[in-house]
């Protein structure tokens, strides 16, 4: 029987392995929420998530920002890039003071487009 999430032992994966994002992509990551144990914890988690541009250092607001429990113990996140530049995404828990197992995530938003082969997970798979 699952226990309590472990924000430290959750597990962010893309269906996209890759640094690099078109302007006005969506971006998605599913967390995989699980316990000391690495057992899946299902519910909806309210992690934290936070964009930084990284020349600047500045938090970027993340309006369309959207999650939801997609499979037993897995939640999607997603949102739009809507603005170029480098960055760095954190998803964590505030109120424990803990990021998940494999952040920050940096990446890069370009506005021209990114060459690169598109592999589609279903959420079982990632």
């Amino acid at each position: 029987m699952p226990g309590v999430i472990d924000a430290s032992k959750c597990v962010a994966k893309w269906n996209i392995e890759h640094h690099a994002w078109q302007l006005s992509s969506k971006m998605e990551i599913f967390v995989h929420q699980l316990d000391q144990y690495e057992n899946l914890v299902s519910g909806l988690y309210p992690f934290d998530v936070e964009v930084v541009e990284r020349n600047t250092n500045l938090t970027i607001p993340i309006a369309d920002l959207h999650f939801e429990e997609v499979d037993t113990g897995i939640q999607l996140f997603s949102f739009g890039n809507w603005e170029p530049g480098n960055f760095i995404l954190t998803i964590y828990d505030a109120k424990h003071n803990k990021s998940i197992s494999n952040m920050p995530y940096v990446y890069t938003v370009f506005i021209g487009k990114v060459s690169f082969l598109v592999v589609f997970l279903s959420p079982s798979e990632v």
